[in-house]
């Protein structure tokens, strides 16, 4: 498992944050959570060759993921598929006939 964090929690016991929290700093820390996920070692692996790949950061990655997973839970299932059908014309033996069928001993029946 590896920990990934991503930003960005206010705890009001720690300096450094409540610093963040004043108006005067970046005000975009104000609407941010910061948690700490445990990912596999695998699944944190593709999550930062995707982000390199894309040119984006790995909370970017992660936080889209999310995203689309919550969004695909809440939407409905998939309607029915239509399968094609195909007409492959008349039977070349009478199926309830196991005497006709091809390979069959003669005489053979049910």
């Amino acid at each position: 498992m590896t920990r990934v964090s991503v930003p960005a929690v206010t705890h009001p016991r720690k300096p450094e944050i409540r610093r963040l929290q004043q108006p005067s700093n970046n005000a975009m820390y104000k609407h941010m959570k910061r948690t700490t996920l445990l990912l596999d070692a695998a699944l944190h692996a593709d999550l930062k060759r995707r982000a390199a790949s894309e040119g984006r950061t790995l909370t970017d990655v992660v936080e889209r993921a999310l995203r689309m997973g919550l969004a695909a839970m809440h939407s409905p299932h998939r309607g029915r598929v239509s399968l094609p059908s195909f007409d492959l014309g008349p039977f070349l033996t009478d199926p309830a006939r196991r005497d006709l069928r091809p390979g069959a001993p003669a005489g053979e029946e049910d």
